[in-house]
C-alpha cells in the first residue's frame, strides 16, 4: 500500500511531474516550487494527451504544435510557433525529446536550469513517463477524500464554471463516485510515486518543502515559502482561466498558505454527508492514512 512519503536523496531526480486528484494541492505545490530561482513549471500542459490517445496508445502527432491547443496555452503561441519552424533536422524526434524540448525551452525562457510539469490527469501515465523519463520523480498529491469531495461539490454554482471544468459536481453521489476514479492512479501506479499530504504541506510547508527539494536533489529555496505573494500573470499562462480571468479555486491557491484549509470540509459538507462520504470512501481513508481524522 503506498503512504505518504518523501525519502531524502542526494541524486538529481528532475524533472518532477506533480500529478493527483483534482483540487488536492496540486497547484499549490507547482506554485511554490516555480518559485525555486533553478525550477519552471508552467501552467497544466495536458501534454501527455498530445503524445497519447490514451495510456499506452501513442498518438499520430499533429504535424503542427500550434494546433495543439494545450501546448499552446500552457507554452504560449509563441513557443509553439517556433516548434512549427525549425527545419526538419532540428526538430527533436523521439517522443522524449519533443516533450523535453518544449519543457527546457520554457525554463531557458525564464533563465531557469531544470523544469518540471503539473497536471493532475497525468497520473494515469505514470509508466509512460517513466517510460520517457526514468529519472524523474512522480509526485502525486494525497488529500483527505472528504476535503476532495467538498471540493468537488464547492464551485458547482460557479459564474466562472465551463465544460472544462470537468471535476466540478452537483451532487455527493457523484462527488464521490469522481474521487474513486481520479484516485485510482495512486493505487494502480504506486511503485512509480512519491506521497505528499496536502495536510502536510499547508501545516508545515517549511519541513514539506525542504524534504521534497532533498528528495529531488535541489537545494531548498527560501523564496519558495513567497509565492502566495506573486500576481497571477507570472504563474498563470492560459490554460487555468475562464474567458479571460482566473476562477476563484485557482486564484485561492495564491493567496497566504493557512493550515485552516485542511480542516474546512468539517464545515463545508453536512453531517449526512460525511458520514456518507467516511463510509463510501472508507478504503482510501484507511488506505492513505486519514481514518483517525474523521470524527
Amino acid at each position: 500500500m503506498p503512504q505518504p512519503r518523501i525519502p531524502s536523496s542526494t541524486s538529481l531526480r528532475l524533472p518532477i511531474f506533480i500529478v493527483g486528484t483534482p483540487r488536492s494541492g496540486t497547484t499549490l505545490l507547482r506554485l511554490l516550487l516555480n518559485s525555486h530561482p533553478e525550477l519552471a513549471i508552467p501552467d497544466e500542459t495536458n501534454i501527455m494527451a498530445w503524445l497519447y490517445k490514451k495510456p499506452g496508445k501513442p498518438r499520430l502527432l499533429l504535424p503542427r504544435a500550434s494546433d495543439a491547443g494545450n501546448l499552446t496555452t500552457a507554452f504560449g503561441m509563441n513557443l509553439a510557433a517556433e516548434y512549427d519552424g525549425l527545419r526538419r533536422q532540428k526538430r527533436p524526434r523521439s517522443r522524449r525529446d519533443k516533450v523535453a524540448w518544449f519543457f527546457e525551452s520554457y525554463a531557458h525562457q525564464r533563465g531557469k536550469q531544470y523544469w518540471g510539469d503539473k497536471t493532475p490527469g497525468h497520473a494515469r501515465y505514470a509508466r509512460e513517463l517513466k517510460d520517457l523519463f526514468p529519472e524523474s520523480t512522480i509526485v502525486f498529491m494525497l488529500r483527505d477524500p472528504r476535503a476532495v469531495v467538498a471540493s468537488f461539490l464547492r464551485y458547482k454554482a460557479s459564474t466562472r464554471r465551463t465544460e472544462s471544468d470537468f471535476w466540478i459536481c452537483d451532487t455527493i453521489e457523484e462527488a464521490v463516485e469522481s474521487y474513486r476514479r481520479y484516485i485510482r492512479p495512486a493505487i494502480n501506479f504506486a511503485e512509480h510515486l512519491e506521497f505528499i499530504r496536502y495536510e502536510d504541506l499547508v501545516t508545515h510547508p517549511l519541513n514539506t518543502l525542504q524534504q521534497v527539494c532533498r528528495k529531488l536533489g535541489i537545494e531548498f529555496a527560501p523564496e519558495m515559502l513567497e509565492a502566495g505573494r506573486s500576481s497571477e500573470s507570472e504563474f498563470f499562462e492560459g490554460t487555468s482561466k475562464r474567458r479571460g480571468a482566473l476562477p476563484e479555486w485557482k486564484g485561492a491557491a495564491l493567496g497566504t498558505i493557512d493550515p485552516k484549509l485542511a480542516d474546512n470540509w468539517r464545515h463545508e459538507l453536512s453531517a449526512d454527508q460525511i458520514a456518507y462520504t467516511s463510509g463510501e470512501l472508507s478504503e482510501f481513508l484507511s488506505r492513505f492514512g486519514y481514518v483517525h481524522a474523521a470524527d
